[in-house]
């Protein structure tokens, strides 16, 4: 593959695909979001994730329509785990489908898909 550079400027990216604890550019993660588990689900899903310091992380969860379902921030010390219950911001019992999660901390952003089956 070739790789094309167009002006110098870097633009960080989040990389969903990178082995866990690696990053992009192989020189390890700073903040490192595990695969959900058990995954699909038909109830609850789990996240462990690891951060280079303790402090808020913020968690979305999308439909396939990019509609923002619901938004948590927990505080977390160098580890952590979120826990999903299948539910909108308002507790209701989502359809089975596919979710994307969106977890920040600082500036840096992890992506992971869920696929919920009821």
């Amino acid at each position: 593959y070739d790789r094309h550079v167009v002006g110098t400027s870097q633009v960080p990216v989040s990389v969903t695909g990178a082995p866990s604890g690696v990053d992009a550019g192989g020189l390890g993660t700073l903040f490192n979001v595990s695969l959900p588990t058990p995954s699909p689900t038909s109830g609850s899903v789990t996240f462990n994730f690891r951060l280079p310091r303790g402090g808020p992380v913020e968690i979305w969860v999308f439909d396939l329509r990019g509609r923002m379902l619901r938004k948590e921030e927990i505080s977390a010390g160098v580890q952590g785990v979120f826990s999903w219950d299948g539910r909108d911001s308002r507790g209701r019992a989502l359809s089975s489908g596919v979710y994307y999660f969106r977890f920040r901390h600082g500036n840096e952003i992890v992506s992971r898909k869920v696929t919920l089956l009821r």
